[in-house]
């Protein structure tokens, strides 16, 4: 009967593969202890759409300022009764929130059915200011 040898960097990167595999994957590796704090809250109530729902989330930071972006009171079928937006300047210790003015017939003025992919890239270039 023949043995197969394994290659000699594969022999010696196996152990520590599988050491970093069980570490990784043990309950004792998460350790965080981290709070999660509510930053905005969906204020729409049209029928036809899902409330208490703020998805796609998209956000942008520079130093300790913080804009996040993400449609609020989405649709089956795609898109959201409006834009929501969150901002700090504090490192997230405060937050302002709010939605975008005249996106949808939802808010007033009252323009678009629906709003979709907010960024916060798309907020500062058409001159949106958030908070």
């Amino acid at each position: 009967m023949r043995r197969t040898r394994i290659a000699g960097p594969l022999r010696i990167a196996t152990p520590f593969v599988l050491a970093f595999a069980l570490f990784a994957y043990s309950p004792s590796f998460a350790l965080a202890n981290v709070s999660v704090t509510t930053i905005s809250t969906d204020p729409f109530t049209n029928t036809g759409s899902f409330h208490a729902t703020e998805v796609e989330p998209d956000t942008f930071s520079f130093g300790t300022t913080v804009v996040a972006a993400f449609q609020t009171g989405r649709f089956r079928d795609g898109g959201a009764s409006d834009v929501g937006w969150a901002t700090t300047t504090d490192g997230g210790t405060n937050w302002a929130h709010g939605t975008l003015p005249g996106t949808t017939t939802f808010s007033t003025p009252a323009r678009v059915p629906t709003a979709a992919s907010p960024t916060p890239r798309w907020l500062t270039t058409r001159g949106t200011t958030c908070g």
